[in-house]
């Protein structure tokens, strides 16, 4: 599934509507950390810079070993992060 995040528990993910809204860098800003508590089945999220200027976005990287490649075949999206190379042309010309 797509848009999910771990939970920690075993293969187990879970759908949380604002968390998701986040986009993907392929090096984060380190601005968020996200947990996912199983006592109150909620997801922590925590903002850890000090000083949020507006039009700053705030990133998470949707997998810290994922290839540009990856990510467009198990999220549907073509990396633009400008940390990564980016697809090559013709990377997506196969799908599946």
């Amino acid at each position: 599934m797509a848009n999910c995040f771990s939970i920690g528990i075993d293969d187990k993910a879970g759908l949380f509507p604002i968390a998701s809204r986040f986009n993907h860098s392929c090096h984060p800003r380190d601005n968020i950390e996200y947990t996912f508590d199983a006592d109150s089945e909620t997801l922590e999220m925590v903002v850890k810079v000090d000083t949020i200027l507006a039009g700053d976005e705030l990133t998470i990287s949707y997998g810290t070993r994922r290839t540009p490649i990856d990510l467009y075949y198990r999220f549907g999206f073509k990396c633009c992060c400008g940390a990564c190379p980016g697809l090559k042309k013709g990377e997506t010309d196969y799908i599946w």
